[in-house]
């Protein structure tokens, strides 16, 4: 090392460790975690738990490769709180591995999974969805796939009571979907996204709406005292202005109330 940068390299160590993990957090976000890691042990001690924060396997190699990290050091599965799938074709034996080297109480610690699979994966990739119980789920398939068979996406999310964000993408939505919703009871968001919005039914839509809806007790400016239903609020993006006009209008005239039709947002 440059003998002109110990000064500089001593005043950061001094530094609050708050501030110093922000630094180290900034540092593995941009690409250099492993640099980070392999620096020090301080530096090792903070980026370690960072860099397996969040972990995005992208090939049928990636997943094998942390399998066999995890199965060196099983301590780390400890950090994982958002993983993602993004391989076209995964290898379902290895992700299955990867489920039981985590164990139950580091699969209950992941609260965001994401998955960018073919929806005609569902079979195999089912057993191993239903070990996981997350807060967040996103699920992209291939343009554009009905939500089918219709009684594995309905088992699927028949144990996931913990789920708060759901996001579909590029499905064909139909009564399956509302099951399924029917089935969360503390989901608290719904996005749908890609080509299947285009298709997307009145009915379905409206029965989204008042899908886990509630009534709630609310005491107005003037004291008074009003039964207001809570309603799931919906994220609809990539759907054309055309069908976005020809729903509020059906919509509309189902509901009465303007009110009703805020719980929709159009991106």
């Amino acid at each position: 090392m440059d003998e002109r940068l110990y000064g500089s390299l001593e005043k950061l160590l001094k530094l609050p460790t708050e501030i110093m993990q922000e630094i180290v957090d900034f540092t593995v976000d941009q690409g250099m975690g492993g640099e980070m890691i392999n620096s020090s042990r301080y530096f090792h001690s903070l980026a370690v738990p960072r860099f397996y924060r969040c972990i995005e396997l992208r090939t049928a190699k990636s997943v094998a490769m942390l399998n066999n990290t995890l199965e060196r050091r099983p301590e780390l599965g400890s950090y994982i709180r958002e993983l993602s799938f993004g391989a076209h074709r995964l290898p379902w034996d290895e992700v299955r591995r990867l489920a039981e080297l985590l164990g139950e109480n580091n699969r209950k610690n992941i609260k965001v999974l994401k998955i960018k699979i073919p929806a005609s994966d569902l079979p195999l990739a089912l057993p191993i969805l239903k070990l996981f119980s997350p807060k967040c789920f996103e699920w992209s398939t291939s343009p554009c796939w009905q939500m089918r068979p219709a009684n594995l996406f309905v088992e699927m999310f028949a144990g996931w009571n913990r789920l708060e964000e759901l996001t579909l993408e590029n499905f064909r939505f139909d009564e399956t979907l509302n099951v399924c919703v029917d089935q969360l009871p503390n989901l608290q968001h719904l996005a749908l996204k890609g080509r299947g919005s285009e298709h997307l039914p009145v009915e379905v839509l409206s029965t989204l709406m008042n899908v886990n809806s509630r009534e709630s007790t609310i005491v107005s400016f003037d004291l008074e005292i009003v039964d207001a239903k809570r309603r799931l609020p919906i994220e609809i993006a990539d759907c054309s202005m055309e069908k976005r006009s020809t729903l509020e209008q059906e919509l509309s005239r189902l509901y009465v109330d303007p009110e009703a039709l805020r719980c929709i947002s159009w991106i």
